[in-house]
């Protein structure tokens, strides 16, 4: 994923939806990507995992 823009609002998105624990979740989904040898979702997933941090790091 290269959209910064997407990613930010994706990961805004999830905060909404599941608060702090969104993080969690969206490791999760990561981990699921990449056991399924999906590299590119997984890749997505950690990085929309990584600025949902920041943003909560931010707050």
């Amino acid at each position: 994923m290269t959209d910064d823009a997407e990613i930010e609002r994706v990961a805004a998105e999830y905060l909404q939806r599941l608060g702090a624990r969104a993080v969690d979740w969206l490791l999760e989904q990561a981990e699921v990507a990449y056991g399924h040898g999906d590299a590119d979702s997984g890749e997505a997933w950690w990085e929309i995992a990584e600025v949902a941090v920041l943003i909560l790091r931010s707050h």
